[in-house]
């Protein structure tokens, strides 16, 4: 018990002799102050990335029970409360909750505005639209384009994108400011003792009188990341706390980056498309496709494509407010001569889907990459300009 033995951690190393019961207790605050924490965090990073992922999950289980009930002939008001009262735990507690309101007589687009937080807004704008068609069954498939997840090189792109916001992003300005503030003083006063102006050394002059302006820029590019990574994170519950702040910002934001506009004209396409099928009537198939985006900013392009329903335009030739494509206005075309509307569009989907994807994965690529690059040309200005400071105080002290 009382024999000695030798210790090693990590970096530092430090041969002595403990007894057993010191070595224990340098374990156990090892384990305490440095690996539970470490840990801990591993394990909150895993919990917030996965926050959409099992969110997606849900909302895909619920569709699943959607359409196994339609198959056997049953209601969502009739077929939801019966499998909340078997207290599954697997489709959670929202569910249970959304099953208590169809229980009280509501329907099920009601409810589902009792409980907003249950599924993402789109795709309760389908299912409402879905039931105002009377078949909430056709919608189900477009509902499932909407829960869709990118191809996982995409996914894992922007995971990435969002380990090099949290994580090295910040570091480039954290260490420009601490240079600045404490150690660059400290270098000044040097100079003034020697009888040198800190302005002889140009280059150093430039970096650190200079070089906050790159250091900013990084900073608020990653304020923006950070603004993704909430809206990523968070869904619904966070997107309606930034709407509530910033109004139509949001939604015009987002309606402003490439490939979420691309899949807010897919959805709208496929539900109108869908609508058009089922014979709804032209305007009212366009006002339930535009809510089913759930974006303002597609919503009011939406309300001019009924502007110019009633003023008599064609409708294929109102949608030209929607896309300037001429394939998506030939499709439309052949659509209204006889074809199906969902078989003739279904290439057009695919191409929104498909250049959606590119576009995003690209910007990941693009954004993390001009990350690393930008902080290896900041920090190495740095170290040159560090290090021109030590040489010109060598020199100075040399000649003292």
């Amino acid at each position: 018990m009382g024999e000695p033995a030798f210790i090693f951690f990590g970096d530092w190393w430090d041969i002595s002799l403990f007894s057993l019961p010191q070595v224990l207790l340098v374990l156990f605050s090892w384990f305490v102050l440095w690996l539970m924490p470490l840990l801990l965090l591993g394990y909150i990073t895993y919990f917030l990335v996965t926050i959409p992922l099992r969110r997606k999950e849900r909302a895909r289980l619920f569709l699943d029970l959607l359409e196994t009930g339609f198959d056997q002939g049953q209601r969502p008001e009739n077929f939801i409360p019966a499998i909340s009262q078997t207290k599954e735990a697997s489709v959670g507690a929202r569910f249970h909750l959304l099953a208590a309101h169809l229980e009280e007589g509501l329907r099920l687009s009601q409810a589902l505005k009792r409980v907003p937080r249950f599924l993402p807004p789109q795709v309760s704008a389908m299912l409402k639209a879905g039931e105002e068609m009377g078949d909430i069954a056709k919608v189900l498939p477009a509902c499932r384009m909407a829960l869709r997840d990118a191809n996982s090189q995409a996914q894992a792109g922007f995971n990435y994108l969002i380990l090099v916001a949290f994580v090295f992003a910040p570091v480039t300005p954290l260490i420009y400011l601490s240079i600045r503030m404490l150690i660059l003083p400290k270098f000044k006063e040097i100079f003034y003792g020697f009888g040198v102006e800190f302005s002889s050394s140009s280059s150093a002059n430039f970096i650190f009188e200079n070089g906050y302006r790159l250091a900013l820029a990084q900073l608020a590019v990653t304020i923006v990341l950070y603004f993704f990574a909430a809206l990523y994170i968070g869904g619904p519950r966070v997107s309606g706390w930034f709407r509530k702040i910033f109004g139509d910002l949001v939604d015009l934001f987002q309606f402003l980056l490439p490939w979420r506009r691309k899949r807010m004209q897919r959805d709208f396409a496929q539900m109108l498309a869908v609508l058009l099928e089922s014979a709804v009537p032209e305007a009212k198939a366009v006002e339930l496709a535009g809510t089913c985006t759930g974006n303002s900013i597609f919503k009011s392009q939406s309300k001019s494509i009924l502007s110019d329903l009633r003023n008599g335009v064609k409708l294929e030739d109102a949608l030209g407010r929607l896309s300037q494509s001429k394939e998506l206005h030939w499709r439309l075309k052949n659509a209204f001569h006889g074809g199906s509307f969902l078989r003739s569009l279904s290439g057009w989907f695919e191409h929104l889907d498909a250049k959606a994807f590119q576009q995003e994965q690209a910007a990941a690529h693009i954004v993390s990459t001009g990350f690393v690059i930008s902080n290896g040309v900041l920090i190495g200005l740095i170290v040159a300009g560090i290090f021109q400071l030590l040489v010109i105080v060598i020199n100075e002290a040399l000649l003292w």
